[in-house]
């Protein structure tokens, strides 16, 4: 109930603030669609009532005008209609507002990145039909390859090249792909490294961290040759990312302050 009345205060103030700077409510698909409609309808679609709060709350502080209120509602529902996560979108909502990145590039972004899931999880139909079971983790690490850096074409390739392959390596495989080529390696050789693990069944969820060995395996001057002959006779091997450091020979310093395999994939990582 607290929540409830403090959306309602929030709207009124929008609504207010909407009235002062547009002198009419906002309009939507050529249709006027306020921002209250809007919000009723999200709620309908089981938005949650804390997402609406904190949307509000961005768009007051922000000073988001009430159009693009509207229009950032309006994906929600659309991610909701879809049966999408809705935390990632949220993430780039809270992250956008918050560097006060400008709303139209935010939407574009959001519609972007709607787009990417709904590609994505036809190649999932496709592949598999109802053979397979993906988890939304999978889903969404497919999707943010694509915002690495892996092209449409890239990750459809993947999908056809190993058929039946576990969805899970899959979203291994293709979020490598991506940060490998941001570090410079050469495309033929990424793709040798990963079709390894996937034929052989061993590019297991431990090895998304891979793009960090090489990374420091990079810095340390270890050709890339020699870093993908070595993760190649590893994944036939079916062994992990430890043994890539033993024989690379990485010591206790260079893992302390090189790969950091005990923290989470990150793209920011790559570029240091």
């Amino acid at each position: 109930m607290k929540i409830f009345c403090k959306t309602i205060a929030l709207l009124l103030s929008i609504q207010t603030t909407c009235l002062v700077s547009f002198g009419q409510t906002a309009v939507y698909a050529g249709h006027q669609k306020p921002v209250f409609a809007a919000v009723d309808s999200a709620r309908r679609q089981g938005v949650p009532e804390e997402i609406l709060t904190r949307l509000l709350a961005y768009a007051l502080d922000n000073q988001l005008g009430a159009d693009h209120t509207v229009h950032i509602l309006t994906i929600l529902i659309r991610i909701r209609e879809d049966r999408f996560p809705l935390s990632p979108f949220l993430d780039k909502i809270q992250e956008g507002l918050a560097k006060r990145i400008d709303p139209q590039r935010l939407e574009d972004g959001l519609n972007k990145r709607l787009d990417d899931y709904r590609f994505v999880r036809q190649l999932l139909k496709t592949e598999y039909g109802g053979s397979r079971i993906y988890s939304e983790t999978d889903l969404t690490d497919l999707v943010e390859s694509l915002g690495f850096g892996i092209t449409r074409r890239e990750l459809r390739r993947l999908f056809t090249r190993v058929p039946g392959v576990a969805p899970e390596m899959l979203a291994v495989a293709a979020k490598n792909k991506a940060l490998l080529k941001q570090l410079g390696f050469d495309e033929k050789v990424i793709d040798d490294i990963l079709l390894t693990g996937l034929m052989n069944n061993s590019l297991t969820p431990q090895w998304a961290l891979f793009f960090k060995v090489a990374a420091a395996a990079k810095r340390k001057g270890i050709p890339s040759v020699r870093i993908a002959e070595v993760a190649k006779n590893i994944l036939l091997q079916k062994g992990d990312l430890e043994q890539v450091l033993m024989e690379l020979e990485f010591t206790a310093r260079d893992v302390r302050h090189g790969p950091h395999l005990d923290s989470p994939p990150g793209a920011d990582e790559v570029n240091q």
